[in-house]
């Protein structure tokens, strides 16, 4: 049973009456608790924090990846081992939260490679840019989503793009987390 689901029925509330609260549809809410349909970002946050995080953002996507360290740079190398599977995940979630419905949504090859460009870009900045972390992974995801986005939701302003970084970022670091609780 879905957690969603399963939390409505430990209080006793109806799926209408969740709804009006995190101020969704009932019928979006039904596809949730059934499995059909994953919330978009702002929906989801909505729903952890309407329960009181006993609904999380795991049980919301489940496809989260056995990801490694969250960022880091191989002395050996100088790669960082960004997880490109939580890449890939966190650029879908934040692509489906833009997408227009006449406009082709990218396929998994795209965003691997979309993911790539975002791992390559970070690691590429390293010698230039007194950023980390974070900060840098934001600075590596904004011209990323800025192609990645026009074709699946039209050309977008630099504050949308902002938006956009700051979701896929949120995204990929909770990915991440969950998937260390589970190690």
């Amino acid at each position: 049973m879905h957690s969603l689901r399963k939390y409505l029925i430990d209080i006793g509330e109806s799926t209408s009456e969740f709804a009006l609260r995190v101020g969704a549809s009932r019928q979006t809410i039904y596809r949730i608790c059934k499995g059909d349909q994953s919330p978009k970002p702002e929906l989801a946050r909505r729903i952890v924090e309407a329960s009181g995080r006993a609904v999380t953002l795991e049980d919301l996507y489940r496809e989260a990846p056995d990801a490694g360290q969250v960022i880091t740079i191989d002395p050996a190398t100088q790669k960082s081992t960004l997880d490109i599977e939580g890449i890939r995940i966190a650029l879908a979630i934040v692509c489906n939260h833009y997408a227009l419905k006449d406009k082709a949504f990218p396929s998994d090859a795209d965003l691997k490679i979309a993911g790539q460009a975002v791992i390559d870009t970070y690691t590429a900045l390293r010698p230039i840019s007194n950023r980390e972390g974070n900060v840098r992974l934001r600075q590596a995801l904004w011209p990323v989503l800025e192609e990645v986005l026009s074709s699946c939701a039209g050309p977008l302003p630099s504050t949308s793009i902002d938006r956009a970084a700051d979701l896929a970022m949120q995204f990929y670091f909770q990915t991440w987390s969950i998937s260390q609780h589970h190690r």
